[in-house]
């Protein structure tokens, strides 16, 4: 279980020490039923969407900042959420096929994300 809490920790918080496991039941293997992230001093996600076509994101962006500065997380750019380490990151993104425009309403949206996280 440690693994796998480490694992996830990292990807959400600087110091994975930081996050508790309150309650654990093994059900066919291990099964986190609760995890406790310490909270961050700002944090929003936008998202930018057509309504009129899609209920889904076509690019979210979640920014959250505190004490350790600011991590930034985008969803819809590729299979899996990308974290990034900066703004600039985005400049050395490879989007999949078809995703090259998501870039530039990413670029947008991480802007907006940062000036309310207040970064």
């Amino acid at each position: 279980m440690g693994d796998l809490l480490e694992f996830l920790a990292r990807g959400l918080v600087e110091d994975p020490e930081a996050v508790v496991v309150t309650e654990v039941e093994e059900v066919e293997g291990e099964l986190i039923l609760e995890l406790e992230v310490p909270m961050p001093a700002a944090s929003t996600y936008l998202k930018a969407m057509d309504r009129k076509r899609f209920a889904f994101a076509l690019v979210g962006v979640a920014a959250a900042r505190s004490s350790e500065g600011t991590r930034l997380a985008l969803a819809g750019m590729a299979p899996i959420p990308w974290l990034l380490e900066s703004e600039e990151a985005l400049d050395e993104a490879t989007p999949l096929p078809g995703n090259a425009y998501k870039l530039e309403i990413a670029r947008a949206l991480i802007h907006r994300a940062l000036a309310g996280v207040g970064s």
